[in-house]
């Protein structure tokens, strides 16, 4: 991937950015914009699959529902990625 974001004097900056009515356009901000777009995803996903699994569960039974695992595998590898961009310094709503 190459990088547009340079570290100039402990702040990051973006050349090749677009003034158009007040507001910027370039690659670096499709690339802002998708990394979003990725981030909504990731937590309507989290909720997503939160619904499902409390539809699958049936409290009568012992037994777990083969997708009820898949879906709490899926929300795992979610949740390593919210956490790694956490770590990073991005703070994302997360569910509980």
């Amino acid at each position: 991937m190459e990088r547009l974001t340079k570290k100039i004097n402990g702040k990051y900056a973006v050349e090749n950015l677009n003034e158009e009515n007040g507001k910027f356009y370039g690659e670096a901000i499709e690339r802002l914009a998708i990394f979003e777009n990725m981030v909504e995803k990731i937590q309507q996903e989290q909720t997503e699959y939160t619904k499902q699994i409390d539809n699958l569960k049936d409290p009568s039974s012992s037994k777990v529902h083969w997708r009820v695992k898949e879906l709490m595998g899926k929300k795992l590898t979610n949740k390593g990625i919210l956490l790694a961009l956490k770590y990073q310094g991005i703070e994302v709503e997360d569910e509980a």
